[in-house]
């Protein structure tokens, strides 16, 4: 028999079982209480680096880790600042930047307080299953509360929340054993999504791995499985075909500095997955005071980010615009190489480290600075041109193939994440019924 359904007014709720009720979330927390951290300028003088008393952040509840730390207080401030104490099974909500997440603190949480941009409440277990709660309210797990609170906001939630946004939005309640059911119903449903996603993420690794191994073998061995060796000289290298040759980056590319003059020009990031024309307009990332500053990039030059050899890039363009002064741009010297056969080395010597290991810098943050001398007399293989031809054209093939199955399997995760999502939603709001664990119903 279908359950009798009734309409909630509320968009993000929809219809709810006859005998649920809607809640404003207020109605769950002890006294209707939620409290926010300290001002940030109350910390700002009394935060140390490291302490007895950890200062919880955002990220504790982003990543729902409380182990994480960043910054301490003394004793006697902690003291101080008792009202401001976290305290075990309460519920701890983000309120800037990435709103719409909570936690439940772990019962052995370290004593500490929380910070600016923090609120906390105690939930009534006599009303709520905490667990139902985090289900209900945490954006990762159901959008049910978070578009209330773009809808309060006029569709926009970039100033973060205050902490009668969170207490005005409604959940669905049923009973306390209803609550217990959905819950054990959504562990075991949510686990079995969880271990899918973790295992084809694992695959994807496994084929990012594996293009990357393909690529190496292939700039450095060739093609032919029986061709003739010999000793490159150089370690990262090894053996090539006796046929190659090994030259320094100097007499195969040339750096350029080409600085626009003007503003207007499109401006050109580096990734690891090549480059890409940025938007400015919406202030994200690292922002010039003038792009006139920037310097050229045209179709067929390399532009590289070589003071970060660890999450940083290279790429060939086939575009045209700016980047930054701080960039590396090159264009080869010669028609006889092979652009396309070249990106791939360049590539191969990001994910290996060459270059890192060549550079100077802070090693402990990853910000080793590639100097132009050393860049320019790094030996690279240097096949006969037809070569290099035919590698590039394998490896495009090869990548393309490897890229597509990647493709497919990122698509099939965020199917998963769609209908863990559509699954929270319909449990939490009773359009399925947990109670009989049956999926009828969605759609």
């Amino acid at each position: 028999m279908s359950r009798k359904m009734k309409e909630s007014g509320i968009t993000a709720v929809g219809t709810y079982p006859l005998d649920w009720q809607c809640v404003r979330i207020k109605f769950l927390f002890e006294n209707g209480v939620i409290k926010s951290g300290p001002y940030g300028s109350t910390l700002k003088n009394i935060t140390v680096m490291n302490g007895e008393y950890p200062i919880y952040n955002q990220a504790n509840v982003i990543s729902n880790d409380f182990m994480l730390r960043r910054n301490y207080i003394d004793k006697d401030n902690f003291e101080k600042m008792s009202r401001y104490q976290i305290a075990s099974d309460d519920v701890v909500f983000s309120m800037m930047g990435t709103v719409g997440k909570c936690s439940i603190v772990p019962k052995d949480i370290d004593a500490g307080i929380i910070d600016s941009h923090l609120f906390e409440a105690k939930l009534n277990t006599e009303k709520i299953d905490p667990s139902f709660f985090c289900y209900a309210y945490d954006k990762d797990n159901c959008s049910l509360v978070l578009e209330q609170f773009i809808e309060a906001m006029n569709g926009s939630i970039m100033n973060g929340l205050n902490g009668s946004l969170i207490k005005n939005a409604f959940i669905c309640l049923p009973s306390l054993p209803e609550q217990h059911a959905i819950v054990s119903f959504l562990d075991r449903k949510c686990s079995a999504i969880d271990t899918a996603i973790a295992k084809t993420k694992e695959s994807i690794e496994k084929l990012e791995e594996y293009k990357k191994t393909v690529i190496t073998k292939a700039v450095t061995k060739g093609l032919d499985p029986d061709a003739k060796m010999k000793d490159s000289g150089i370690e990262w290298i090894g053996e090539v075909p006796e046929n190659w040759e090994v030259e320094p980056i100097k007499y195969l590319f040339r750096i350029l500095k080409r600085i626009a003059g003007k503003e207007g020009y499109d401006v050109i990031s580096i990734t690891q997955k090549g480059l890409r024309i940025r938007d400015v307009s919406n202030n994200e990332g690292q922002v010039a005071e003038s792009y006139a500053k920037y310097q050229f990039v045209y179709p067929g030059d390399f532009a590289m980010n070589h003071m970060d050899l660890l999450t940083g890039g290279v790429g060939l363009s086939d575009l045209f615009g700016v980047t930054s002064p701080d960039y590396r741009v090159f264009r080869r010297i010669s028609e006889k190489s092979n652009n396309k056969y070249y990106e791939y080395v360049f590539r191969s010597c990001y994910w290996n480290k060459i270059f890192y290991g060549m550079a100077m810098g802070i090693a402990e943050v990853g910000r080793k600075r590639l100097q132009a001398p050393v860049f320019l007399n790094i030996k690279f293989p240097a096949p006969p041109t037809d070569e290099q031809a035919r590698i590039a054209k394998y490896l495009d093939h090869k990548c393309s193939a490897i890229d597509a199955l990647i493709a497919k399997k990122q698509t099939a995760i965020e199917k998963w994440e769609e209908y863990k999502k559509s699954l929270i939603y319909y449990a939490v709001t009773g359009k399925i019924d947990c109670r009989t664990e049956t999926t009828e119903g969605i759609g």
